[in-house]
């Protein structure tokens, strides 16, 4: 069966866009976090980020109707991320 003989997902009009993530994580200060991503299934990590990204943090909400400071964001990002 070649690409798109089957009833699989409809192709998208538009590209994604790909965003690459490091996160360093210490046992002991990240504990939660390590047991989150350890009993995540295969293949599943980028969803898993996007739905606690969507459900924690208001982001949806910050993007759409509620001005933000750049800055601010860059360091809470620098936060999560290093």
């Amino acid at each position: 069966m070649g690409r798109g003989d089957g009833p699989g997902r409809p192709p998208l009009d538009v590209p994604a866009r790909l965003i690459r993530i490091t996160l360093s994580l210490r046992p002991g200060e990240d504990d939660d976090l390590l047991v989150f991503f350890d009993e995540l299934p295969a293949g599943s990590r980028a969803q898993a980020v996007v739905t606690a990204l969507r459900q924690g943090s208001g982001v949806g909400e910050t993007a759409v109707s509620q001005p933000f400071d750049e800055t601010e964001l860059l360091a809470a990002l620098e936060d999560l991320l290093f």
